[in-house]
């Protein structure tokens, strides 16, 4: 016959709710990941209407330093906020606006891209990049504004990562770094 248990010494658990426990909490992170994809790829880049054409002065870019952990190395962020409206005409970040910018990459003289897909664009602007800058926007839209053929044609260029909650829906800078 067992002896009777004590009643005030506690039981001991057995190792295996612990495996358990590690299998939820990296399931639970696999989800996360999978929505970040998830949102990545249904707000994409625009909706594929044609956009107006900057302006020659709308592409000259501020001062600018490496983005930091996360986003990709050729990625460069400000610490001077860029705001558009919805036409993608530059406006004043204290008023309401559509998009800011969140980080800026570089094409080289020469270059002919014009699809806002094109991986030197992608690289650069993508969730990783926009969490690195202010991760409270990793579900906002996402779209990128390129410099004109003639422009990417006649020098190095810069195109802009933009970020947004939709039309108008933005008032002061948010996501300058």
């Amino acid at each position: 016959m067992a002896p009777p248990s004590d009643p005030f010494v506690a039981r001991v658990k057995s190792p295996g709710g612990s495996r358990r426990g590690l299998w939820i909490g990296v399931s639970a992170g696999l989800l996360v990941v999978a929505a970040l994809v998830t949102v990545a790829i249904a707000y994409g880049f625009g909706d594929g209407t044609p956009e107006p054409t900057p302006s020659a002065a709308a592409l000259a870019a501020p001062p600018t330093f490496a983005c930091g952990l996360g986003a990709d190395p050729n990625a460069h962020c400000a610490d001077t906020a860029e705001c558009f409206d919805t036409k993608l005409s530059r406006v004043d970040c204290t008023g309401v606006h559509t998009w800011e910018v969140f980080a800026y990459g570089d094409l080289p003289a020469g270059s002919k891209v014009t699809d806002k897909k094109d991986r030197a664009v992608t690289s650069v602007c993508n969730v990783g990049t926009l969490v690195a800058v202010n991760i409270g926007a990793a579900q906002w839209r996402q779209d990128v504004l390129l410099p004109t053929p003639a422009q990417q044609n006649s020098g190095p260029t810069t195109f802009r990562c933009l970020a947004g909650r939709g039309d108008n829906n933005l008032t002061g800078d948010t996501l300058h770094k």
